[in-house]
């Protein structure tokens, strides 16, 4: 997968802040698929941009932006275009297993608040949809105090609050509405780190 990786400084109410930006470099259609569960490894393209994460930590962001469009050339990230809303569903649930280790890795890095921007219609339709159905499965199985029920309630915790897709341009996410919701935002990430602290903790 071709992205580029950037650091965007934002000031906010309550200072600067750094944001890691990932924008695609060519163009990239995904077909319809089923969603079936698996325990697949990190993909290569997961694990590039995981790399990144780690990179952009170093430099103290605390925020990742997904851009679906570049803004300029060719760079493009979305569904096929004949894909069903029925599918669409589906292949962002199979899509978002993955994301999600992604997004657990760049959690124990520190970046806790993941932003999909430029999306389409039929894309933020299924990645929503999916996020739903996400939240459906594993909440009767974040009760109780085990380890599977920790790291459930994480996942539900990070799906609720902090994973968005947005059809909203990057331009305008980042000048007028990240910088002035970011502050209120930073509590809820403090509360995931906490939660990620203590299934570490309690991971041994």
């Amino acid at each position: 997968m071709n992205v580029d990786f950037d650091i965007l400084q934002l000031e906010t109410p309550a200072g600067l802040r750094s944001a890691l930006v990932i924008t695609p470099t060519g163009r990239h259609v995904v077909e319809p698929r089923p969603y079936v569960a698996s325990a697949d490894p990190m993909s290569d393209a997961d694990r590039q941009i995981l790399e990144g994460g780690r990179r952009a930590a170093a430099a103290s962001a605390s925020v990742c932006i997904f851009r679906a469009r570049a803004p300029v050339g060719e760079g493009y990230y979305g569904f096929a275009p004949t894909t069903t809303d029925g599918q669409a569903v589906q292949t962002a649930l199979s899509m978002l297993e993955g994301q999600m280790r992604v997004y657990r890795g760049m959690l124990d890095l520190g970046i806790c608040l993941f932003l999909h921007t430029d999306l389409g219609g039929l894309e933020v339709h299924g990645f929503r949809g999916a996020v739903e159905a996400r939240i459906a499965e594993i909440e009767p199985l974040s009760k109780g105090d085990t380890l599977a029920a920790k790291r459930a309630h994480l996942d539900l915790w990070m799906l609720r609050n902090l994973i968005f897709f947005f059809s909203l341009g990057f331009d305008k996410l980042a000048a007028t509405v990240l910088p002035e919701k970011l502050t209120l935002m930073e509590k809820r990430m403090e509360r995931i780190r906490r939660l990620a602290g203590e299934l570490k903790a309690a991971s041994g």
